[in-house]
């Protein structure tokens, strides 16, 4: 592959979803060693999970909707911090559960405290990646000589320093150049793969 090409799309996907299947390759070999090692600890660590695959799953399907969110243009990517803060609380909840697990298994009880712990751990969680992801999409719009301060300064047709009402037909030509850059990306892509 010649320097500065992009991996193709499928290998991208392959290598940052190998962890999620790693770990259902684990999960079905532990599966299969229940028949041979009937020890309740072990069989109880394979039950818990079998119980949180699903929830592991929908963390990935988060993530991923994230990040294809923030690979589009500005007014589009602004669901990309809620998913991604919606998966973060899924996975910190995956976390706090693999805790409690620990805490069943040696007899050590965590309960009451982990429960004041993850509600606030929770919401803690989701509001910094919420606001680290915002201030990530709006940053080059606010930072001075930028780009994308620029370009939207240009597509407004609004004269360095000077204040300009904003219409409805604005917006709609700013949506329309959205959408004419998702889909000319979306061939850019597709053209690429076929070379």
């Amino acid at each position: 592959m010649a320097e500065g090409a992009e991996d193709p799309i499928y290998w991208t996907l392959f290598l940052r979803y190998s962890g999620l299947l790693l770990f259902i390759i684990t999960v079905v070999t532990l599966n299969i060693l229940t028949r041979f090692l009937p020890d309740p600890r072990f069989l109880q660590v394979v039950t818990f999970l079998n119980t949180t695959i699903g929830l592991l799953f929908t963390a990935s399907i988060l993530f991923f909707a994230g990040s294809v969110f923030r690979l589009l243009a500005f007014p589009l990517n602004l669901p990309a911090p809620v998913f991604s803060a919606t998966g973060s609380i899924i996975l910190l909840t995956f976390l706090f559960s693999v805790f409690q697990l620990a805490g069943e298994i040696t007899g050590v009880v965590i309960d009451p405290v982990m429960q004041e712990i993850s509600v606030t751990a929770i919401l803690v969680v989701f509001v910094v990646v919420l606001a680290i992801g915002y201030v990530d999409i709006l940053w080059p719009f606010f930072s001075p000589g930028s780009r994308a301060s620029e370009a939207c300064r240009l597509s407004l047709r609004i004269p360095h320093g000077a204040a300009k009402e904003i219409t409805w037909e604005m917006v709609e030509a700013e949506f329309r150049y959205a959408l004419y850059d998702i889909l000319r990306k979306i061939r850019e892509k597709l053209g690429s793969r076929q070379k």
